[in-house]
């Protein structure tokens, strides 16, 4: 196109030539605006200009560009937003992972924090999360109780429902029986310091964690699951007697959660001017790294 500039630049040929290269910038331009590769973008729209491209042509087209996108990152917006809602009100909240109601709410939270539905999405998730915790608590059924608080803190849930989740939780713990009678100790030196169990355990502080190691095997396999144990942690704040009350799937992270538990800490529980022991129950999550 160069050598023909210079040798005709009047030639008809020459001219749709130009045209047609220039027309071609600019759709390597739009293509790379599209895959947000503005460097690339960039790029191509030097060349147009460089071929002659006026800088009326150029800044229209940008504008055009700017519009274009906008508009896709709206439609992606409410997608979002539409794909949340409906998770919501099928009661998918968690799961599956890459297609429930947190899922989509967590995207929309990064690509667009301002949406005006994205308040009350996250006022509507947190509260399902706390009724689900609620009916794990009721039933006995323990494990996703946790986690379920745990996103419900996330999305903005009051502190007293959690609390009260938490309370109905505990309350729902058989002491442990391990080690002859020192689980009854633990739940005797509750009773004697006038606070429920639930209540001693949130008062427990603890100052060193040790995270559970992933199994490989599970790893290897992509396999995820949930462990819940139960303690007791002793007045000098050491977890002991700590077993498995339930795990999914069965067997597979067990002796890594139960590794994990033996080695952290806490500080000791005052109650009537002397140190507790606590019962403990706590749900331990193995989530796979995301790729």
């Amino acid at each position: 196109m160069q050598q023909l500039q210079n040798l005709a630049p009047s030639n008809p040929n020459t001219q749709r030539a130009v045209r047609e290269f220039n027309a071609a910038c600019l759709r390597k331009a739009r293509e790379a605006m599209n895959a947000k590769n503005n460097a690339e973008a960039d790029r191509w729209v030097a060349e147009a200009r460089a071929g002659g491209v006026s800088a009326a042509e150029i800044a229209s087209f940008q504008r055009d560009m700017v519009n274009a996108r906008q508009k896709a990152a709206a439609q992606e917006t409410e997608r979002l937003a539409q794909n949340a809602r409906d998770r919501i009100r099928d009661g998918r909240l968690t799961d599956p992972a890459n297609d429930s109601a947190n899922y989509y709410l967590t995207q929309l939270q990064t690509s667009d924090p301002t949406n005006p539905a994205f308040a009350q999405m996250s006022h509507d998730l947190s509260n399902k999360l706390i009724e689900r915790a609620r009916a794990s608590a009721a039933a006995g059924k323990t494990a996703q109780v946790d986690p379920d608080l745990t996103l419900a803190r996330h999305w903005g849930a009051d502190p007293k429902d959690i609390a009260q989740v938490q309370a109905l939780s505990q309350s729902r713990i058989p002491q442990p029986t391990t080690g002859g009678n020192r689980g009854g100790s633990a739940a005797a030196a509750a009773a004697a310091s006038g606070m429920t169990p639930a209540q001693l355990a949130q008062n427990l502080k603890r100052t060193k964690y040790t995270p559970p190691e992933f199994p490989a095997k599970a790893l290897a396999q992509r396999i995820s699951g949930t462990v819940t144990v139960e303690y007791v942690v002793d007045t000098c704040g050491t977890p002991r007697d700590v077993r498995v009350v339930e795990a999914t799937p069965p067997g597979v992270f067990d002796k890594a959660a139960t590794s994990a538990v033996k080695h952290w800490h806490y500080e000791p529980v005052i109650a009537n001017g002397a140190p507790v022991e606590v019962p403990v129950r706590t749900a331990i999550r193995f989530e796979l790294p995301s790729q």
